[in-house]
């Protein structure tokens, strides 16, 4: 037997031909039809009317209750 076909060189070249076959199958191909790519950069033009009016929210302290301690306190112990 040669030395071009070892078994070296059989298995690389087999490993090397599932790689092309499962990188075909998961990318598939290009047919021209495809979604330009997505800029998250841009910014996206609003489309709200005009008279819509504008609601400003409070701001300050929060209306939160107090929070209490739920362990036993010094003078339990």
């Amino acid at each position: 037997m040669s030395d071009i076909f070892d078994i070296y060189t059989l298995l690389f070249l087999v490993l090397a031909v599932v790689i092309v076959i499962r990188l075909r199958s998961v990318l598939g191909r290009r047919t021209g039809t495809e979604r330009p790519p997505y800029d998250p950069y841009t910014r996206a033009d609003p489309k709200r009317p005009a008279d819509e009016p504008v609601v400003a929210l409070p701001r300050g302290t929060s209306a939160r209750a107090p929070v209490e301690a739920t362990g036993p306190s010094a003078e339990d112990i």
